[in-house]
C-alpha cells in the first residue's frame, strides 16, 4: 500500500494504482520525496511481476484476480493441473479410437487350409467319377420305365458302386432299384445294374441290366 486513501470512499489505494479499486475514482498521483530505497522496496523490485491484460497494471506473478480491475487474469495451479489432465485424457481417447478404426478397416484373417495330399486328391476325383456314373445310370433307367413320372427312387446314397464279379477285372456297376408303375398301373420294384468299364481313371458306360 502507498498510504494514500481514495478521496471518494476513503479506501486505501494500492501502490501505483491510477484509480480506486472500489469506486473507480481517479487517484491523484503524489510524488514521494526522493529517498534511498528501503529494504522493503528492494524486496518488491526483486519480486517477479506480470502485466494485467485488461488494465495494464503491474501485478505479482501467478496472480489469479487483478487487484485493480478485479478481472480474472490467470489460473490457479490446481486448475492448470486439471486442464492438463483433461487434455491428456482427450488425446488418449482420440489415439485409441484411431487405432480401433485402423484395425477394423482390414478384413478378418482367413484361416489357411492345409494342402491336400495326393491320396486325398485322388479319393475326391474317384468319388466324383462314381457320382457321375450313378447320375447317368438313374437317367438311363428312368427313360426305360413304362411310367417314369410314377418312379420312386431310394435315397441317392443307397446306390452301390462295386466291382462286378464274373466279368472282366475292370468292369464295375451301379446297383440299385426303383419302384414304378407298369403298363397295367401296378407299382412294381425294378432292380437294375448299370455296367461301366474303367478306362484309365475314367468310367465308360456299357449297358443297363434289369433283374
Amino acid at each position: 500500500m502507498s498510504g494514500q486513501k481514495c478521496i471518494g470512499c476513503d479506501t486505501p489505494i494500492p501502490y501505483g494504482a491510477s484509480q480506486c479499486p472500489m469506486c473507480g475514482a481517479p487517484v491523484q498521483v503524489v510524488q514521494p520525496p526522493e529517498s534511498p530505497p528501503s529494504q522493503q522496496t528492494q524486496q518488491r523490485t526483486k519480486t517477479p511481476r506480470n502485466i494485467c491484460k485488461y488494465c495494464l497494471m503491474p501485478v505479482p506473478a501467478n496472480t489469479v484476480v487483478c487487484p485493480y480491475c478485479r478481472k480474472k487474469i490467470g489460473m490457479t495451479l490446481a486448475r492448470k493441473a486439471i486442464a492438463v489432465f483433461f487434455i491428456l485424457m482427450v488425446g488418449s481417447c482420440i489415439i485409441q479410437n484411431a487405432k480401433k478404426s485402423d484395425t477394423s478397416s482390414y478384413p478378418p484373417a482367413v484361416p489357411v487350409k492345409p494342402a491336400k495330399t495326393p491320396e486325398e486328391i485322388e479319393n475326391e476325383r474317384e468319388a466324383k467319377q462314381q457320382d457321375g456314373a450313378k447320375m447317368l445310370c438313374k437317367t438311363l433307367v428312368e427313360s426305360s420305365l413304362k411310367a417314369p413320372s410314377t418312379a420312386k427312387w431310394p435315397y441317392y446314397g443307397d446306390f452301390q458302386f462295386a466291382h462286378i464279379t464274373g466279368d472282366e477285372p475292370n468292369v464295375y456297376g451301379v446297383i440299385g432299384y426303383v419302384d414304378a408303375q407298369n403298363s397295367f398301373g401296378a407299382m412294381l420294384r425294378n432292380n437294375f445294374i448299370c455296367k461301366f468299364k474303367r478306362v484309365g481313371k475314367n468310367y465308360e458306360f456299357i449297358e443297363v441290366v434289369n433283374e
